[in-house]
């Protein structure tokens, strides 16, 4: 999960368009299958296998320097990517941002499209969902639907929650929407048992070395301690030598 890709890495820790290069120069080289979200979700309904190494790559909010900067690259190494747009927002700066950041316009969103990349919704104006009564929350999540299909053109599939505030039943209120799966911004892997409607990604922000985005991909975590990856390592040397005791047997 991305947000902002960015020149000037100022209060947000943006991404700087050379780190996120290397991110996805560091995909291809460590053998990751970057795969389509709609992909991952027929998947894990279907119980159809996927690559070992297979990963999804998302970006929230939609804004215009992000998609300027990330499309390129996403297109030079053949990487698709969803893009989770505000549908009442288009073309306006985010106003939740220190550094107002101007989003998407229409226009730009249809050339997301051209371009090949999918569009999602991040609901109407970005609002925290689990404040808003029910009857709010449904029409931030069926409208912004709505709106994106009727001016792009295509089908939207897929949901992303504001700041990642979610709950159970906004997660039944998005799989009655007409959605097919729904992200958060919890971290962790997502296996054929995850709910589709609750998916977890790890977020990439400009405070991540290479090292530190390799160790993500690693472990599914936005934050390893040095003692849990101690633990990992001694766990993973212990079940070796057992297969390795059970081959000599």
């Amino acid at each position: 999960m991305y947000h902002r890709i960015g020149r000037v890495a100022a209060e947000d820790s943006a991404v700087l368009p050379h780190q996120f290069n290397r991110q996805m120069e560091l995909l291809t080289e460590l053998g990751y299958q970057i795969i389509e979200l709609v992909d991952l979700v027929s998947a894990m309904k279907n119980g159809k296998p996927l690559p070992i190494r297979s990963a999804v790559i998302t970006f929230d909010d939609g804004f215009n320097e992000t998609c300027n900067e990330a499309c390129p690259t996403l297109k030079k190494h053949g990487f698709p990517a969803t893009f989770f747009l505000i549908s009442n927002l288009l073309g306006q700066c985010a106003d939740w941002l220190a550094h107002r950041q101007r989003l998407v316009s229409l226009a730009g969103a249809r050339l997301l499209v051209h371009e090949g990349f999918t569009v999602g919704s991040h609901s109407m104006t970005h609002c925290r969902l689990t404040e808003l009564s029910d009857s709010a929350a449904w029409e931030e999540i069926t409208y912004s639907k709505q709106r994106l299909e009727d001016g792009l053109g295509v089908a939207v599939r897929s949901f992303a929650y504001p700041f990642g505030y979610w709950s159970l039943k906004l997660r039944d209120l998005v799989a009655s929407s007409g959605y097919q799966a729904a992200c958060t911004t919890q971290s962790g892997f997502n296996g054929y048992q995850s709910d589709v409607f609750a998916l977890r990604r790890i977020d990439i922000d400009g405070s991540y070395s290479l090292s530190k985005f390799k160790r993500s991909l690693t472990f599914g975590e936005n934050r390893m301690s040095v003692a849990s990856q101690l633990l990992y390592y001694s766990r993973r040397f212990l079940r070796s030598v057992q297969i390795g005791s059970v081959r000599c047997n």
